[in-house]
Formats: structure tokens, C-alpha cells, sequence
């Protein structure tokens, strides 16, 4: 009896677990279905809000306005429906390739860096104390104004690895604090570098900065968060 009654029990588990995945089916297909957004990253998708690269372009993200000129590239993303002139994610690509000469500087699309600017809330970020975790090293780099974090345990290339942290507090970011980058990679080589300051309004903005651009941070952060403040309408 005991034998029976557990045998109908999985039964019913298998059951219950073939239908949940249906259903996650069934919601992804219809949502592709009952969607008229276009496919994200396309000039349709870009259309629908009102954006096109190559023009001066004024997008709303939460109500904090930015005109964008027309030689900046831009993308945008919204969760749900689309509303033309707003979105929930601003994407801006900076060409940073004058750092560069011959070859390397001809891979703009390498070169560049990626802003994300996305309403977070007026959120306390505290300064992360790195040196209170167990690291496999630490190297102060004093050219560049940053400490480099190896961690111990490496785990492929995957982002956390290698930690960076400004060794100065910088003058334009709010309240004076610390900035702490995440690098996806291994010890030898880092692909991309990001971190996220809080800017105004409830605004994050976040910078996805190619590893080999990390010696000139502090000139690719000043002149990111001064456009940024130039692109702002308020």
C-alpha cells in the first residue's frame, strides 16, 4: 500500500512539473505572439521610440531628460510597452581609439566605451572595503591611481577575478567616494572592466570600460560624467 501510494505520488510530481514547464512555454511563445515590439538592437526597435543614430535624439528615462547629439551612438531598451521619447535603459558608446595608434586605433567599436544610464532610486552605495576579503594578491599601481585585487580562487574567465579600485577619491563623483571596477577575465588578460556611480535623480550611470583602456580611467570617466551632465536638459 505504502509502495502504492508513493508511486502515485511521483506520478503526480512528474505531472505537475511537465505542466509548469509547458506553461513557461506556452507564456514565452505567446509573449512573442501578442508583442508587436519589434526585436530589441534593431532600427525598428530604435524607431519605435523615436531614436535614430546619426540625428540629434531627446530620450526621457524616468522623467530626467537627455539630448543626445547626433554623433554619439545611442540604443534603448523598455520592459514593457514602448512609449515613443522614453525608455527604461539609455545606451551611449563613447570613442575613446585617440588613445591608441596605427592598427589599434582603428578598432573604434574595441576603443569604445559603454554608458548605461537607468533609474536605480536614490540608493546609498557604500565604498566596498576590498581589503577586508582574502585575495591571492594586491598591486598598488600608483602610474595609474589604482590598486588591482587577484582573487584567489579562479574560476574561467568570469567576471570578479580582478578587482580595481581608484586609489583617490574623485572630486566629481557624489560625495567623494571611492570607485570600484569589476573585470571579466582571468589573471592574464581582462576582456572588460564596469562599475556604476550614482549620478543625479535617482540615475545610475555605468561604465563598461575595455581592460586595455584602464590606464587612462580617470580621463575616460571625467569626460564621460562631464557629457553625460552636458547632455541632461534640467
Amino acid at each position: 500500500m505504502l509502495n502504492y501510494l508513493v508511486g502515485n505520488i511521483l506520478k503526480l510530481s512528474y505531472l505537475v512539473f511537465f505542466l509548469l514547464v509547458l506553461l513557461a512555454g506556452f507564456m514565452v511563445f505567446g509573449e512573442r505572439i501578442f508583442n508587436n515590439n519589434p526585436s530589441t538592437n534593431t532600427i525598428e526597435y530604435l524607431a519605435h521610440h523615436g531614436v535614430k543614430n546619426g540625428q540629434k535624439n531627446i530620450v526621457s528615462v524616468k522623467g530626467v531628460v537627455y539630448s543626445i547629439p547626433p554623433e554619439i551612438k545611442i540604443n534603448v531598451f523598455t520592459y514593457g510597452d514602448i512609449v515613443r521619447g522614453k525608455a527604461d535603459i539609455l545606451t551611449l558608446y563613447f570613442d575613446f581609439s585617440h588613445f591608441f595608434k596605427g592598427d589599434l586605433a582603428m578598432h573604434t567599436r574595441r576603443n569604445s566605451v559603454r554608458v548605461e544610464l537607468k533609474n536605480m532610486g536614490m540608493v546609498e552605495w557604500p565604498t566596498q572595503n576590498l581589503y577586508k576579503q582574502s585575495w591571492r594578491k594586491i598591486i598598488e599601481h600608483h602610474d595609474s591611481g589604482l590598486i588591482e585585487f587577484q582573487k584567489k580562487d579562479i574560476s574561467g574567465i568570469s567576471w570578479g577575478n580582478v578587482y580595481y579600485q581608484t586609489i583617490d577619491k574623485l572630486d566629481n563623483y557624489p560625495k567623494s567616494k571611492i570607485l570600484t571596477f569589476t573585470c571579466q577575465g582571468d589573471l592574464e588578460v581582462q576582456h572588460l572592466c564596469r562599475t556604476s556611480v550614482q549620478y543625479k535623480n535617482g540615475i545610475s550611470l555605468g561604465m563598461f570600460i575595455p581592460a586595455k583602456l584602464m590606464p587612462h580611467w580617470r580621463s575616460i570617466y571625467n569626460k564621460i560624467y562631464t557629457k553625460v551632465d552636458s547632455f541632461n536638459m534640467e
